[in-house]
């Protein structure tokens, strides 16, 4: 349907990560209750020796880069430019990590699933030719 990127946040004087595989024995912060498609099982595992230090919201997990609290931010990309757009760091840097595809999914157990589907898809194209339209 869509697609996303997931960016990795650091400020100037920590290296870059080149993928994931960079990011063993290093300290970084996520955003609860997102998994960044697969990347949050891979930041979990504890043989990768990562330090997740999660927090409760995107404003958080930039204050705490901006404090020092990990060396890198894991976000998504629309997410973490309306949270600097409003507060914006000092030598921060951006690169991206990975692009996921978004689905949509629609148990057929949910009521009347096929016509809400179909509703989901027209709205899904409607907004994609708009942005397409629009940039």
């Amino acid at each position: 349907m869509a697609s996303t990127e997931v960016r990795l946040y650091r400020l100037g004087d920590n290296p870059p990560i080149k993928d994931r595989g960079d990011l063993v024995a290093k300290d970084i912060i996520t955003i609860r209750g997102y998994s960044y498609g697969e990347l949050k099982g891979f930041v979990d595992d504890p043989t990768h020796h990562i330090v997740d230090n999660v927090a409760n919201s995107h404003e958080a997990a930039f204050v705490m880069l901006r404090n020092r609290r990990a060396e890198y931010l894991i976000d998504y990309a629309g997410l973490a430019t309306d949270v600097l757009a409003a507060h914006p760091i000092d030598g921060l840097r951006f690169q991206p990590l990975e692009r996921l595809e978004v689905h949509l999914i629609l148990s057929k157990a949910y009521p009347d699933s096929e016509r809400v589907m179909a509703r989901l898809e027209a709205a899904a194209i409607a907004i994609l030719a708009d942005s397409k339209a629009a940039g």
